[in-house]
């Protein structure tokens, strides 16, 4: 199998995971979870990059209990990590424009390798979801461009919170 065919169906895969597994957080946050559904959503809590729509769900969400609440917004700070030693590394090497082939063998070379979740999530904010095509080369500054830390999440519910109480 070639790298190319590899990347391909390596980003696909973890497209179709990322899908199915917002639906299954969407579906939590949005009703009162029974008691014996936590163990599955601490499993997938801890094992994904928890998508940004998801976070905001998650922010918003009364009736998720603090701990898990907690979980997530551990997981975005260390997500928040991950991206700044990304682009502090693509700044050290003077990339402007990578294809989701090189960026992947980069990540693979850092001093801290981001997990398979944490890479598809790089790769979706370096690329414009096209994940067919991965020696198509992307603007290195779509990361920054894309990419909302935790506290730009949290002023965002901060809003929507005011703007719902008015």
């Amino acid at each position: 199998m070639s790298t190319t065919t590899y990347y391909s169906l390596y980003m696909q895969l973890c497209h179709v995971t990322e899908e199915v597994l917002k639906k299954q957080l969407r579906q939590f946050v949005t009703r009162n979870p029974e008691k014996q559904e936590f163990p599955v959503l601490d499993f997938v809590l801890e094992e994904i990059t928890i998508p940004d729509e998801v976070f905001n769900w998650i922010t918003n969400a009364p009736q998720l209990p603090s701990p898990r609440a907690f979980q997530c917004n551990n997981k975005k700070k260390h997500l928040d990590w991950v991206v700044q030693e990304t682009l502090q590394s693509l700044k050290e090497r003077d990339y402007e424009v990578l294809s989701i082939k090189e960026f992947g063998d980069l990540l693979d070379n850092m001093p801290y390798t981001p997990s398979a979740y944490e890479q598809y999530y790089l790769c979706k904010l370096l690329s414009d979801s096209n994940y067919e095509d991965v020696d198509k080369p992307h603007p290195v500054e779509n990361i920054t461009k894309r990419y909302k830390d935790i506290v730009s999440h949290i002023d965002e519910s901060i809003c929507k919170i005011a703007y719902l109480a008015d």
